[in-house]
């Protein structure tokens, strides 16, 4: 880009999330917690590994768009400030859909691995704006949807 007179400008989204399932294929761990959640079936989950940081597809939308409107430059990271473990997001999911079910923690199961994500993202302040959507709303828009039928696979490897 920069030999033919263009930007390059690269927003390194961490995990993202939506309303319709379509992230399962890149989260199976989540598209299953909330098949599970939204069923009211019992969940077995491996121990933590640590946080997992989401951000819904609709901020990051706003952000892309943000940032091609600034016309900036380079590499941002953008991670949400909500850092949760998967065992988090699975209890706001029982909760937001209230159908029953339990969260078992399987010692058995190999751990989620560890990631690392950044906890400051400059692009926040340059564009003075960030992701605005908690787990918690997010996980309240897809029960609102009706398409959390759409959300697997039932079963994780």
């Amino acid at each position: 880009m920069t030999r033919n007179a263009g930007t390059f400008c690269s927003l390194l989204l961490s995990q993202l999330f939506d309303q319709q399932g379509l992230c399962c294929a890149h989260q199976p761990w989540f598209g299953r917690i909330i098949a599970y959640a939204s069923r009211g079936l019992d969940l077995r989950l491996p121990p933590s590994g640590g946080a997992r940081n989401f951000v819904h597809v609709t901020d990051a939308a706003r952000l892309m768009a943000r940032a091609a409107d600034a016309k900036l430059e380079g590499r941002w990271p953008v991670c949400h400030s909500e850092m949760l473990d998967n065992t988090q997001i699975a209890e706001i999911a029982y909760r937001e859909f209230g159908v029953g079910g339990n969260i078992i923690i399987d010692q058995n199961k190999s751990p989620f691995r560890r990631v690392y994500f950044p906890e400051d993202c400059p692009l926040f302040q340059q564009l003075g704006d960030g992701p605005q959507i908690s787990m918690a709303e997010g996980i309240a828009m897809i029960h609102r949807s009706g398409h959390a039928e759409d959300f697997g696979p039932m079963d994780v490897q």
